[in-house]
């Protein structure tokens, strides 16, 4: 049995973060996923997207995310700094283009929504949205930039939170977290796949979906799919997104989609 200040079950971009900030605080720190980093955050298309992904009903989440967005740029900084590698950060906008009438309509509820708060998007026609990207077909209608939504490569980026992590002297147990140990209705520690114990005094979970640690048998996860290829093009549209990455390999996905409590 080990103890540590804090232990971090799964190792994705958020799990990695935490991790990192809690050792640059000084705290003993233990993470716990069998392959960090390989998970949602492996596949994710790194889209930093506060503006075009914001609904109705999220204006004090998106004032949350804008906020992240503008400390976005130091994080980087200092991530790079403390290891020597680049996240691929790419402060390029992101333009969301319209291919039918429905698209069309789907992009003008959400400008007219984000001119009421105040955010900074701009409506665009056609030839106007071929301008800043020739790839896209000259069939679509219309579209609309902002110039807040970045990207980030989500490999090089847990890549590189792994490593500033452990720099730290984080504890990586490449095992998966098989349950928490409780004292009482506080958790105390997990147990892990090969029977080994860790202790500690704050359990955060943070993406369990690897382990077999369930924080609420009824909490929503979103689903996302992605896919991965080599091309230029750079587009968003109302039922894909299709991000450029800096190696010239590019993400495709489609809408998160509510998958409850299941994983595979």
């Amino acid at each position: 049995m080990t103890r540590r200040d804090a232990i971090v079950v799964g190792g994705g971009v958020i799990g990695l973060a935490i991790a990192w900030r809690a050792a640059q605080a000084q705290l003993s720190v233990a993470l716990v996923d069998d392959d960090p980093g390989k998970g949602a955050s492996w596949a994710a298309a790194g889209m930093l997207a506060p503006v075009t992904e914001a609904h109705y009903g999220e204006q004090s989440l998106l004032a949350l995310n804008l906020d992240s967005a503008h400390r976005y740029p130091s994080f980087v900084e200092e991530l790079e700094a403390a290891t020597g590698m680049t996240v691929g950060y790419r402060p390029s906008g992101t333009l969301v283009v319209a291919a039918d009438d429905d698209d069309t309509a789907a992009i003008d509820e959400l400008f007219r929504f984000q001119r009421e708060l105040g955010v900074p998007v701009q409506r665009l026609r056609r030839r106007e949205c071929r301008a800043l990207e020739p790839l896209l077909a000259p069939r679509i209608r219309s579209g609309m930039v902002t110039e807040v939504d970045h990207q980030v490569d989500s490999r090089r980026l847990v890549d590189a939170l792994l490593a500033a992590g452990e720099r730290e002297g984080v504890t990586v147990h490449r095992r998966r977290a098989t349950a928490l140990r409780l004292d009482g209705n506080r958790a105390v520690g997990v147990t892990l796949s090969d029977g080994d114990v860790v202790e500690a005094a704050t359990v955060v979970l943070a993406g369990s979906g690897r382990s077999r640690v369930r924080s609420c048998a009824c909490a929503h996860r979103p689903r996302r799919r992605c896919w991965r290829a080599r091309c230029g093009a750079s587009c968003t549209a109302r039922l894909c997104t299709w991000c450029p990455g800096p190696t010239g390999r590019s993400s495709l996905g489609r809408p998160s989609r509510s998958a409850g409590s299941t994983r595979r």
